[in-house]
């Protein structure tokens, strides 16, 4: 069993990504984290390229990028006036696919969260980068949290997960619970409904798994609340906004949720990692943490995980 928690920053050295940065390097600072700054290029080499050359070329690049990578790992502490003695940094460059190559240093390094920036709409490059920010959540086996390019950097006091009544969200629901105790934070348990159903099966559907919830978990700032709307990425930003809301998780499922939510589907107006201002976190279903000294770290921090900057 590893001792420290490890978190990893995926970078592309963009303005876009300046503020999941800082939020990295705050949350390991405060929970007493190791990080792992990552970024991923994919290469470029011309056809008419002898062999020998492309490989000298890939070594020179390789060699090149690293160095860079690592220059900017300590850019990033000093400019949180940090030194490597006060965070443990490690930088490393991969070549391929950003996706795979982010899941792959995440089972490598064990990390227990990633940090993700997420990019202007009308970026061109930003939206690719954003396909690999769907592939990582989707795919990822421990807790990613999406940091927009406006988001503030706050202190978890108001939580909220959204739930659909499954099953597996209530492993996630535990989790949250156990973390918001150690923070001394509010943990709100949202459904956002249209009612396609009959209004009395809604409110008959959220009565049964509020009281399986409350059978299963006990905390005390622990709140449920179900709000109509048509839309479930519009009732979640108004929600957050009217409550000023400092993180919003949800979990993941496929062809589900986060399908809705994230769909490229132009009828589906609006995604959420540009519209809302404030960091989403994403947590598998059935999320068991294999690292239980995160959920400690939490307690024994000196300062909260996030501080008003």
């Amino acid at each position: 069993m590893k001792n420290n928690p490890n978190i990893l920053l995926a970078t592309d050295y963009s303005a876009s990504v300046k503020s999941a940065e800082k939020y990295a390097v705050q949350f390991a600072k405060n929970v007493h984290s190791d990080l792992t700054l990552l970024h991923v290029a994919n290469p470029y080499i011309l056809d008419e390229q002898t062999t020998a050359f492309k490989e000298k070329h890939m070594e020179e690049s390789v060699s090149e990028e690293q160095t860079k990578i690592e220059a900017h790992g300590k850019n990033l502490l000093r400019s949180s006036n940090l030194s490597p003695t006060d965070l443990m940094l490690r930088s490393i460059f991969k070549e391929g696919d950003a996706s795979m190559e982010i899941l792959n240093e995440t089972k490598k390094t064990k990390a227990d969260f990633i940090v993700m920036g997420t990019h202007r709409e009308n970026d061109f490059i930003s939206r690719i980068f954003n396909n690999h920010t769907w592939d990582v959540v989707n795919n990822a086996n421990v807790p990613v949290i999406m940091v927009p390019e406006s988001a503030p950097f706050r202190e978890w006091k108001n939580i909220v997960f959204a739930t659909e009544y499954r099953r597996g969200e209530m492993p996630v629901i535990k989790f949250l619970s156990r973390m918001a105790r150690r923070i001394d934070a509010e943990l709100t348990i949202l459904h956002i409904s249209n009612f396609a159903l009959m209004k009395e099966m809604e409110i008959r559907l959220f009565d049964v798994f509020l009281k399986k919830v409350k059978l299963d978990i006990f905390y005390k700032k622990i709140i449920f609340r179900m709000l109509r709307n048509n839309e479930i990425t519009d009732g979640l930003n108004r929600f957050c906004l009217d409550h000023d809301v400092d993180l919003l998780v949800l979990s993941p499922q496929k062809q589900t949720l986060l399908k809705k939510i994230f769909s490229p589907d132009p009828s589906v107006t609006k995604r959420m990692t540009y519209k809302t201002k404030i960091s989403l976190m994403t947590i598998p279903d059935g999320y068991r943490p294999e690292n239980k000294n995160f959920l400690t770290a939490l307690a024994n921090s000196r300062k909260p995980a996030f501080q008003d900057m």
